[in-house]
């Protein structure tokens, strides 16, 4: 009896084994690692190889791929090209982070997801075109909106050009929107502006005015973090919220126009900015 009980203990053992490494496995080919999600599609969780133009299947182990989870190409630098198939609904965050020499990247069909700070760090992309009939996501000369264009989602890094004007349905500008575009040397904001998200314009190196239209109530933290030229910028008196280190690193800013009795001009009394300070 004790032997038949031990005999199936062990038999119990291999089967959650072999649980968990078909739950989170290795394609045949090894270049991806997979999780099987409720036996039902399959996620890709990370990239193994080595291939400047990476293909990414629709189907592995006859289960469709569905999702590209946070990390799962961080600081893959050989890739020029990843092309996803259009069963991929979701990506996660910072999914092709510093993938330095990635140029172009389509949103396929059915994405209906994309997480934060996914091109962070891919320096050379160039453009981001959107699959047709794709309903949450749309693209105008290579940068990234959302389907309505009412929010810019990202501005690739080496987009040509050092003018760019954002165009006039945009009301918010994303997280990390514009980030080390150091191409960029002016950038002309539409009259329905309402906020510049966390470190939109981070690193841009090369701005050097900046005018925001009245109507924009929020600048979030960071927003021009490191534009180390910028020397002037025309704050509205609808602003009614300025975040934490707006300015930091931005050593040549010499001039803050605001709105007297403005909360820009509490702001810059509160915050040792006085001497830039200027009224318009």
């Amino acid at each position: 009896m004790n032997r038949r009980i031990r005999i199936v203990g062990m038999l119990l053992v291999l089967v959650l084994i072999f649980g968990i490494l078909t739950s989170c496995s290795t394609t045949k080919e090894n270049l991806f690692s997979i999780n099987i999600v409720n036996s039902k599609e399959i996620q890709i969780t990370k990239y193994h190889g080595k291939s400047k133009t990476v293909v990414i299947p629709d189907m592995i182990n006859d289960l469709p791929v569905t999702g590209i989870t946070p990390n799962a190409f961080w600081g893959a630098s050989e890739i020029k090209s990843i092309v996803l198939p259009e069963t991929v609904v979701t990506i996660g965050n910072n999914a092709f982070f510093s993938c330095v020499s990635l140029t172009q990247f389509n949103i396929p069909k059915n994405l209906k997801s994309l997480g934060e700070n996914v091109f962070s760090g891919c320096e050379n992309l160039k453009e981001i075109t959107v699959s047709e009939g794709n309903e949450y996501f749309s693209s105008i000369d290579g940068v990234l909106f959302d389907k309505d264009q009412q929010k810019l989602i990202i501005y690739p890094a080496k987009k040509t050009g050092d003018f760019y004007q954002i165009p006039l349905t945009v009301e918010y500008i994303g997280k990390n929107a514009f980030s080390n575009c150091e191409m960029l040397q002016q950038v002309v904001y539409p009259d329905s502006l309402i906020e510049i998200g966390q470190n939109a314009f981070k690193n841009c190196i090369n701005l050097a005015d900046i005018e925001i239209p009245e109507g924009t109530l929020n600048l979030r933290a960071g927003a021009f973090w490191e534009c180390v030229n910028l020397s002037s910028i025309k704050i509205p008196s609808s602003v009614d919220n300025i975040g934490e280190h707006i300015f930091y690193g931005c050593a040549m800013l010499s001039s803050i126009y605001v709105k007297e009795g403005s909360y820009a001009q509490q702001w810059c009394e509160d915050n040792s900015r006085t001497a830039a300070m200027k009224f318009y």
